[in-house]
């Protein structure tokens, strides 16, 4: 009977010192890494999340509960915005354990994985363990393109057939052959090297003129510039801006873009320059629905720059003050076509008559001080 009192009091103290000795010893010896291999992803598309625990304790870890927050640009569902991820397993002493998650791109943006928190315990489930780790890995989801209603359709004839296409072929600019295609004119067939290869070619020819064409993207949604944001149209412009970029480039144009959304890792706005489709695109990945300055300032620079400036510009814009509008104006009295675009689907109200009602609200307030002083002088 004893023995049996002694092993019953030998238990309950081993069960009473273990999990307070286990947890000051795993207390600071476990590390959690969280890694994303890649660093841009499309809307639904699989992008995998690696997370590592690192056990350097001598004692194992038999239970260990990762529990992940994603943002809402990510889902653990290609067709379902599931953000909550959980996963169990267990790492023995001096061993490290590899989890691998597949997320997909929920909506377009730069998001960071934030909030994963690490539960363990003895096995037993007395004593808690809590690994917080804030995590320093961002991943962009790049937007879809969304048809722009202001799309410009552009078409050049050659011979009896219509092609959509901005450049226009120069036949005295001789470039070199291809094979044939039905839709080519027989005048273009090169009749010569045709009877050497044994099938139709065609001759191609340079372009005579080079189309260049500037993207503008604004993100300021009220005045001043800091007041707010509103993130539908911001979005909305975004999928417009991405579908006539990459339609103006398979047209064959040259592609400037300048912005003055916030980009993560830049700093102020996005300076004009050429670039292709795909790293525009790639760019409107990494922005923010925040403004880095004034609207202004991007006219003012187009404005002083208009001598070097493509002569098509098209603006995505959801917000005009009036001094914003008198610029634009400005700009085309310069020559340049300008081309705005609005949202569609998500329009803001009439911000011109906000403007008119506060200078009409200051002017009733300095009215209003002057009579005063006349009253007081009187």
């Amino acid at each position: 009977m004893m023995t049996v009192l002694w092993l019953i009091i030998v238990i309950a103290a081993l069960l009473w010192i273990w999990p307070v000795w286990w947890s000051s010893v795993i207390q600071g010896s476990v590390d959690c890494i969280v890694d994303f291999p890649r660093h841009e992803c499309d809307i639904q598309e699989a992008v995998p999340l690696s997370v590592t625990l690192v056990n350097r304790s001598w004692l194992p870890i038999p239970f260990a509960e990762v529990s992940i927050q994603l943002p809402p640009e990510l889902s653990t569902k290609p067709d379902e915005p599931i953000q909550n991820l959980i996963f169990t397993t267990y790492v023995m002493m001096r061993r490290r354990v590899q989890i691998t998650f597949t997320l997909y791109g929920a909506s377009r943006g730069p998001a960071t994985i934030r909030d994963i928190v690490v539960r363990m315990h003895e096995g037993i489930g007395i004593r808690n363990t809590f690994v917080y780790h804030q995590a320093t890995q961002h991943i962009a989801v790049r937007p879809n393109p969304e048809l722009s209603p202001n799309r410009t359709q552009t078409a050049a004839n050659q011979g009896d057939f219509i092609l959509d296409r901005w450049l226009y072929p120069d036949e005295t600019m001789f470039k070199g052959i291809r094979p044939y295609q039905p839709t080519d004119p027989a005048r273009h067939i090169h009749w010569r090297a045709s009877a050497r290869f044994g099938n139709l070619v065609t001759k191609q020819f340079f372009s005579s003129t080079d189309v260049d064409v500037c993207l503008v993207l604004n993100a300021q949604m009220a005045f001043p510039h800091w007041a707010g944001t509103v993130r539908e149209p911001f979005e909305e412009l975004i999928g417009y801006l991405t579908d006539m970029a990459l339609y103006l480039e398979k047209s064959g144009a040259n592609l400037s873009f300048v912005t003055n959304a916030v980009i993560t890792g830049r700093r102020g706005a996005s300076a004009l320059g050429q670039m292709k489709a795909t790293a525009i695109r790639s760019l409107l990945g990494h922005a923010q629905a925040y403004v880095a300055e004034p609207f202004d300032a991007i006219l003012n620079y187009l404005l002083t720059h208009r001598h070097a400036l493509p002569q098509q510009i098209f603006v995505f814009s959801a917000f005009e003050t009036s001094a914003q509008t008198q610029q634009l104006d400005k700009l085309r009295r310069s020559g340049k076509d300008v081309v705005l675009i609005h949202p569609v689907n998500h329009p803001l109200r009439d911000t011109n008559t906000d403007e008119k009602l506060k200078e009409k609200h200051n002017q009733t307030t300095n009215n209003r001080a002057t009579n005063v002083s006349e009253e007081v002088l009187s």
